[in-house]
């Protein structure tokens, strides 16, 4: 257990090599403290036995190791949570005028202008929260994820990461809608509202009517059953059913099936940005893992599925998570919501010499301007 003058020097040693990135020494800090360099060197001397800071080769100075950053950061979320985790209410109309009241509200709590940065006035960026309202008036929920952490990487200048929530494989009603003589419009909404459109390419022209008696025996039959139990259950009633009719619904199913099975859930944009982070790039080795993290994507579902299970912001720190396999990152998640209920997680993947505190209030705004979205 530390006691408050070497927490405090632990503070001071990851706000600097997070500022500088060049490893901190006793002279560098003694004009923070009203202490001698010996007593500094002494002091850091205990916080490098208790494995919170190391010698990086043979620098006098020291820089935060895994455990470091997970003191910094667990410290920073428990004094900061009133800034970090801002009250949205979450029934509240999304408007501009609303997120520039949310966004004027952090501006006065924290010491950068949030506001300018999301408004795109800043230099670090332009990604704007109407391009996320917009996305969800548009009606398309990829869109409105990748919109969302488009921004997030954009302000970051890291990449981001959104877990989607999985298409419900369980249809609330279907409709069959006619496009032209070979091709049919499969329309399946979800218990949650969702609507997916398929189309269905078939080798006659069918009636209005023929379709909406198709339709209505889904409806009437299957409705809130996924289509892999749709197609066990209809081997047995297509014999009762015209012949047209009957290849109708299998095609519908088979169709139905391979859309449940085939849908992403996690998405990632923004890679490239970090190959400008030479924490990350300095090594090929790491580099080529970092890359192969993301194109395998299973520590991150695992990592997002843990986050979707849990309230507010978690940080997930390389070489002090087993969740994040490499030692110079970090990952940093929230959830969002629909209408109050956890439905999945988005986030950032950055180095671990990040400006923590920064890169917490952008996520965790990000989450809840999509929760906000999602629940209008």
């Amino acid at each position: 257990m530390l006691d408050g003058r070497a927490h405090a020097l632990l503070q001071a040693i990851v706000e600097r090599y997070i500022q500088e990135g060049s490893p901190v020494g006793s002279k560098s800090l003694s004009s923070l403290f009203s202490l001698s360099p010996a007593t500094i060197r002494s002091v850091m001397g205990e916080l490098e036995n208790a494995g919170l800071i190391h010698s990086p080769h043979t620098s006098a100075g020291r820089v935060p190791t895994p455990q470091g950053y997970r003191l910094f950061v667990d410290h920073l979320l428990s004094s900061n949570a009133d800034k970090l985790n801002p009250g949205f209410n979450v029934k509240q109309d999304l408007s501009q005028d609303v997120v520039k009241e949310w966004l004027s509200e952090l501006k006065h709590e924290l010491n950068y202008d949030l506001a300018k940065e999301f408004s795109g006035s800043s230099e670090r960026g332009s990604a704007l929260p109407s391009s996320l309202i917009k996305a969800f008036e548009d009606g398309d929920p990829n869109t409105a994820f990748n919109a969302a952490i488009d921004m997030v990487s954009e302000l970051t200048e890291f990449a981001g990461i959104v877990m989607a929530p999985q298409r419900s494989h369980v249809f609330k009603h279907i409709d069959f809608i006619r496009l032209s003589k070979t091709r049919v419009l499969l329309v399946i909404v979800t218990p949650e509202g969702s609507v997916q459109n398929r189309i269905l390419f078939v080798d006659k022209e069918y009636k209005e009517s023929e379709l909406q008696y198709a339709a209505n025996y889904f409806n009437q039959n299957f409705s809130g059953k996924s289509f892999s139990e749709v197609l066990t259950a209809l081997s047995s009633e297509l014999n009762k059913l015209q012949t047209d009719i009957s290849r109708l619904m299998q095609t519908a199913v088979e169709v139905g099936v391979r859309g449940s099975e085939d849908s992403e859930t996690v998405h990632i944009r923004g890679e490239h940005r970090l190959l400008g982070v030479s924490d990350l790039t300095a090594d090929m080795d790491r580099l080529r893992q970092m890359f192969e993290l993301f194109e395998q994507k299973t520590e991150l579902m695992q990592l997002l599925d843990v986050s979707s299970r849990s309230q507010g912001v978690q940080i997930f720190i390389g070489g002090d998570s087993r969740l994040v396999p490499m030692e110079d990152l970090s990952v940093i998640t929230a959830p969002y919501q629909l209408n109050g209920k956890i439905i999945g997680a988005l986030g950032v993947i950055g180095p671990s010499r990040m400006a923590y505190q920064r890169v917490i209030t952008i996520v965790d705004v990000t989450a809840k301007l999509l929760s906000k979205a999602l629940s209008r």
